[in-house]
């Protein structure tokens, strides 16, 4: 059996041979469409490489400063809340002390017709040294106002005669500075009202009698509670 090539598919298949000779089988292309098809069947592939760079931030938020920017608010808002707890706690304690002073034993009464409290009891105050603004006959200076001691205050008593920040261990008087409570002289508290150094007074722990020196409109704009 014979055949017979059409001489230009003949020319053509010849064509083909050479280029096969001088150019080589197309590999690559086979390689392309390889990896082509490989993407195509595997989409999640692309995805997985593009994590690692947008964990370092490159096109998309750092993840792990997400977290620790978290964390850190999460401890500031904690911190906040025990602040804030401790804040309350302070707060009712104080109340509760504020409630439960200890009251006069002789009877006697404060500017509000209430049953007088305690002023201090560190340092000891009182003309008598037992923490209350108690007075009598024998004490003549008439020291019934418990008051909050300030810089001005002690400064102005001072200019008067009346140094009150010096330490006299022979009279048990430990020397005042502010912040400090301490039964002071009626007259000398409207002295220095009068010259504008009046420290702030407790009127629970201020003995009645400073009302014969004192209006109780004028203290009660010098209350602690005020």
């Amino acid at each position: 059996m014979s055949f017979t090539f059409n001489p230009q598919y003949k020319l053509i298949l010849t064509i083909q041979f050479i280029c096969i000779l001088l150019l080589g089988w197309p590999k690559s292309g086979k390689a392309q469409t390889s990896t082509q098809l490989k993407a195509q069947s595997h989409p999640q592939d692309t995805r997985l490489q593009a994590k690692p760079s947008a964990c370092l931030g490159l096109g998309e938020p750092n993840y792990m400063e997400k977290a620790m920017s978290k964390n850190n608010q999460d401890s500031c808002e904690k911190q906040q809340e025990e602040t804030s707890s401790q804040q309350m706690e302070q707060q009712a304690d104080h109340s509760s002390k504020k409630s439960i002073r200890p009251v006069s034993q002789h009877g006697a009464l404060n500017v509000l017709g209430t049953p007088l409290k305690m002023c201090c009891a560190d340092p000891l105050t009182g003309y008598e040294r037992d923490g209350f603004c108690h007075t009598g006959a024998h004490d003549r200076g008439k020291h019934t106002v418990c008051a909050i001691m300030t810089q001005a205050f002690l400064e102005f008593t001072k200019s008067r005669g009346n140094d009150l920040s010096t330490a006299y261990p022979q009279y048990n008087f430990p020397g005042l500075k502010p912040g400090d409570r301490w039964c002071l002289c009626a007259s000398r508290w409207a002295e220095a009202e009068k010259a504008g150094y009046a420290p702030f007074v407790d009127l629970e722990a201020s003995h009645q009698k400073t009302l014969d020196y004192v209006s109780f409109d004028i203290l009660k704009k010098y209350s602690i509670d005020h």
